[in-house]
């Protein structure tokens, strides 16, 4: 059995949508998805952040003893070169605490180095091996980093090419397990581009109030309409991109 681990269903919904996933269960943010198709993966949304992101884990495990779990999402990237849609195989995953003003590049935690002979089971029967994917180190930061300049100031400071808000902690409950675990994250915003300011609140929020925050944000500021119309195609990319390459794996893990 492998376990898929996300924070929200817009970040698989490529991959619910290729393989066929519907859900099964559950319990109070988690929500459990099953396939005809892939009959041996369950695929979890747990929420956003690193409590969520443990819960999720925790409950995942104790459920269904997975061989093996991916924490898969979209991030930011802290680093020219990476654009939208880009997968990454994260091969360092570090964190910090905090408020933003006190992260540090000389203060933060980092996991073991990941299992890459677990990918390298996960890639059997896949057109791609290892090699042909990106890697890069990912910073796992407890609210979101949404302007360019801070993200600029993080791939500077930190040896990471992206942000996200789940893999460290993913990371850090399946160690409790003994469950081998590997981080898969898209490309959703550049390093050069700056996300509108209601975005980082409406993540904690559902759908409905999600869309209720981004009807009321065009209201006050028309002209910014394009540019949340360019976010929602960024989304589709990240996620078909994400969904592409889950399909891709091999099973040999399980």
């Amino acid at each position: 059995m492998l376990a898929i681990i996300a924070a929200l269903k817009e970040e698989v919904r490529g991959y619910i949508k290729k393989a066929c996933f519907t859900p099964v269960a559950e319990q109070g943010f988690l929500r459990f998805y099953e396939s005809a198709l892939e009959r041996d993966t369950v695929l979890a949304t747990g929420g956003v952040g690193p409590r969520l992101a443990q819960e999720a884990t925790s409950y995942v495990i104790e459920r269904y003893s997975p061989e093996a779990v991916i924490s898969v999402g979209f991030s930011g990237a802290v680093r020219d070169g990476l654009e939208t849609g880009d997968v990454l195989i994260c091969d360092r995953l570090l964190s910090v605490g905090g408020p933003a003003v006190l992260w540090r590049a000389d203060d933060f935690s980092e996991r073991p180095p990941i299992d890459i002979g677990v990918m390298e089971e996960l890639l059997t029967g896949a057109e791609e091996t290892w090699d042909a994917y990106e890697t890069a180190g990912c910073l796992s930061v407890p609210e979101l980093v949404s302007n360019s300049s801070m993200k600029a100031w993080i791939g500077r400071e930190f040896p990471v090419g992206v942000v996200d808000m789940e893999s460290y902690w993913v990371s850090e409950k399946c160690a409790e397990y003994g469950t081998p675990h590997v981080a898969v994250r898209s490309v959703f915003d550049r390093v050069d581009q700056t996300l509108p300011p209601f975005v980082g609140e409406a993540m904690f929020e559902s759908n409905v109030r999600r869309l209720g925050r981004a009807m009321k944000y065009v209201a006050t500021k028309p002209s910014e309409a394009p540019r949340l119309f360019n976010l929602a195609s960024q989304s589709k990319v990240a996620s078909a991109s994400l969904g592409g390459f889950l399909c891709s794996i091999g099973h040999g893990a399980r």
